[in-house]
């Protein structure tokens, strides 16, 4: 098995790849914008320039790129390797020369030489597909992958630069603004196109509040007169702080530094970025009170930068890149000598967003997922690779509350669509979908009964995951599946539903409802090790006590939570809850998906208490035994009858989980 490509080998080519697609989408959507937005010949030029210096950065890191470069262990044609520099140098003269005609030249010989860049940047972006496709899986799923990603990425890019030309040219000071308000003069007078305009300044972030005041005291005119009063809010944010997580499978300290500023070069377009640094004190848990001998460092990187008024007046554009550097600990009871896995993270997304009539939220986004392992402690498995999930995912909320914080009534529905892999690339190849409903009925004055409903379809391709997930998830692990074993297992806890935590099912712990197996790069995978540790299922010395198995993943989902709330007094307030659900190996239409007898039920009671930044909550769930697999009196005995049960963390012996977060649970 080829070893996994490290990040400083992978980074000169990937930039290569990445700056070309800027440069390529960025012109075209700048062609775009000149053609349909008519913004003129300045922002077009500049636009040129900026894609020229991106192209000449290109050029540079291939001129570097020693012939016969490999990528994931197949090296580059050369042929190709040459033809890419030789278009890419072309791309960037025809950039120069196009913004030579922006300066100059007429508006229909401006746009017939952006035409022809257009065509050079689209030879380049041939040219890398045939010399990189080789390695991704054919010269086709190369182009189809690029084509995509220039679009998205320059568009986003081109978005950004108009922003900021806004800024600078003094006749369009205000034009985000005027841009976001989306009312133009003459148009039929309309309190909710009023109302729609109040809400897309107040979703810029840079107004406290917003009132807009028609004049209708003259109505025989047939002109209404809108005044729009605003009260700025602070631009720029610094936010300090710190926790700790203390529950059934681990100790960790952090501290969190974040900064925001909601007018990022101008354009009122959001730049975020958010570090925090941590350590988990290993192997301190809930029910393992014994002092640190080991320090995980942990980090978490996150960065945003949101456009407003992207491509149209209520659309905002996005790119989210992601860092992180974390230790896998699912284990309930490791034992001192099993390893400890560590992932390398890196999550990008770019997309855009948008609200319809101030009640539908939809968001669509590509999103790039590469996970590292490395060996935190012990040695490092083998089989584990790096692992690539490349999918569109498309957000859609449709919300009808009466109060975001405190809902007392009303209803909210959401769903979650992805396609990972394909024509896309990447290891995953799989279909998700997860719809939810939250419904809000008052039942007395300071008295809410709240209900939570979803439901997870997954439809992986058995010819990339999910084998052994589905038809072997109990058997033993030997030389002769362990390499498949390790692939199928490491995707799906990255791929796969899990249920359990402060917002799903509180009497669990985070990942406590899931398919439990034996996860071989985590515990002892030799057949007499597993027989020493009573592993293996089906035999005399089976112990059948959920020491073995480990929470993966599953391929069906089903929960349903319901929970009466009520005020107590001032910001002091009270729930009493009900959480069922269940995570199936199987996937839809497969006998098994949907087992409505396996009901995982904790019940419980918990406690808030209001803060600006909305109800610090505590929740303490108890998972009633004889209604977690109906037919069995615990747990334990529908572990014994099938380890993929499992047994979740029971911490001092008690089947119960502590669950704290902000804002409610649903």
């Amino acid at each position: 098995m080829p070893d996994p490509i490290s990040l400083p080998a992978l980074a000169p080519i990937a930039t290569v790849v990445v700056v070309l697609e800027v440069a390529a989408g960025t012109t075209v959507a700048a062609y775009a914008i000149d053609v349909v937005g008519k913004v003129g010949r300045g922002f077009v030029g500049t636009t040129s320039l900026i894609c020229a210096g991106l192209m000449a950065l290109d050029l540079l890191i291939e001129a570097l790129l020693p012939t016969g470069t490999a990528l994931l262990g197949t090296p580059l044609p050369s042929g190709a390797q040459a033809s890419l520099f030789h278009w890419s140098i072309a791309f960037t003269v025809a950039l120069l020369g196009y913004a030579f005609f922006c300066s100059v030249m007429t508006d229909v010989a401006r746009r017939v030489v952006g035409a022809i860049t257009i065509g050079f940047g689209a030879m380049a972006i041939a040219k890398a597909a045939a010399a990189f496709g080789p390695s991704l899986g054919g010269v086709d799923t190369a182009v189809v992958a690029f084509v995509p990603a220039a679009l998205l990425s320059g568009s986003a890019l081109a978005g950004m630069l108009l922003g900021h030309w806004y800024l600078v040219a003094p006749n369009l000071s205000f034009r985000p603004l005027r841009r976001a308000i989306d009312i133009k003069e003459g148009e039929e007078y309309s309190t909710d196109k009023l109302d729609y305009a109040a809400q897309a300044l107040l979703d810029l972030e840079v107004f406290a509040a917003v009132r807009v005041t028609p004049d209708v005291s003259n109505p025989a005119t047939r002109i209404v007169p809108v005044k729009i009063s605003v009260e700025p809010s602070k631009l720029k944010q610094v936010r300090l702080g710190g926790g700790i997580e203390f529950d059934e499978l681990k100790t960790e300290i952090h501290g969190l530094a974040g900064w925001e500023d909601h007018n990022f070069l101008g354009g009122l377009r959001d730049f975020s970025v958010d570090f925090t640094p941590g350590v988990v004190l290993y192997p301190t848990r809930v029910d393992n009170l014994q002092a640190p001998d080991r320090l995980f460092p942990e980090e978490k990187l996150r960065a945003q930068l949101k456009q407003p008024g992207f491509l149209e007046a209520r659309t905002e554009g996005f790119i989210r890149p992601e860092y992180n550097v974390f230790p896998l600990l699912v284990e309930n009871d490791p034992a001192p000598t099993d390893p400890v896995i560590g992932y390398r993270e890196f999550k990008g997304g770019v997309g855009v967003d948008r609200t319809f009539f101030k009640k539908l939220y939809v968001n669509l986004s590509y999103e790039a997922q590469i996970e590292t392992p490395f060996a935190y402690k012990g040695p490092l498995d083998p089989d584990l690779t790096q692992l690539v999930i490349l999918y569109p995912e498309l957000i859609t909320r449709l919300d009808f509350r009466d109060d975001h914080n405190h809902p007392h009534f009303g209803f909210y529905v959401s769903n979650d669509f992805q396609i990972a892999g394909g024509f896309l690339g990447g290891e995953a190849k799989d279909i998700k979908i997860q719809p939810e409903v939250r419904t809000y009925l008052p039942i007395a004055h300071k008295v809410t009964f709240a209900t939570r409903a979803s439901v997870g379809f997954m439809f992986p391709a058995l010819s990339s995951y999910g084998r052994t997930i589905e038809n072997s998830l109990g058997a033993p692990v030997t030389e002769e599946n362990r390499a498949e074993r390790v692939k199928d297992i490491e995707t799906t806890l990255f791929r796969g539903f899990t249920s359990g935590g402060p917002t799903t099912n509180r009497g669990f712990p985070i990942r406590g409802v899931a398919p439990y197996g034996v996860i071989p790069f985590l515990s002892p995978t030799a057949a007499a090790a597993q027989a020493a540790k009573s592993c293996i299922q089906h035999t005399n010395n089976y112990a059948g006590d959920g020491a073995c198995g480990v929470p993966i993943g599953g391929f069906t989902l089903w929960e349903l939570s319901n929970e009466v709330r009520f005020d107590i007094k001032g910001a002091l307030s009270a729930a009493t809850f009900c959480d069922m659900g269940d995570v199936s190996p199987q996937e839809l239409g497969h006998s098994g998906a949907f087992r409505l007898d396996h009901l995982h039920l904790s019940c419980g009671v918990g406690g808030r208490y209001d803060t600006p930044v909305g109800p610090i909550r505590v929740d303490i769930g108890y998972r009633i035994q004889p209604l977690q697999v109906l037919g069995f009196k615990s747990e334990g005995a529908a572990n014994a009858a099938d380890s993929t049960n499992g047994i979740p963390a029971q911490p001092f012996g008690i089947p119960l989980a502590l669950a704290i977060g902000i804002g409610e649970a649903f």
